[in-house]
């Protein structure tokens, strides 16, 4: 029988969020003040900066963000 690790640990989500810290579309003063809150943060406020950097990926194809394009589905 298989059987899988179903916790993830919180230095794993930390380094994720690092990782998706160096790809997203913030400038570097941004980065060092988020990378400081990640450093220091919950487990529970990490899982909120992750979702918030994958808003901020920036798509190669098309040069956008999903924030970006989600704020724009707002003002219609």
């Amino acid at each position: 029988m298989l059987t899988a690790k179903r916790d993830i640990q919180e230095d794993d989500r930390g380094n994720y969020a690092l990782i998706l810290l160096e790809s997203s579309g913030y400038v570097d003063p941004w980065k060092t003040e988020i990378a400081e809150q990640i450093n220091s943060g919950s487990p529970d406020q990490i899982e909120l900066l992750i979702q918030n950097l994958l808003l901020n990926q920036v798509d190669n194809w098309n040069n956008f963000r999903a924030i970006d394009i989600n704020r724009r589905l707002d003002q219609c």
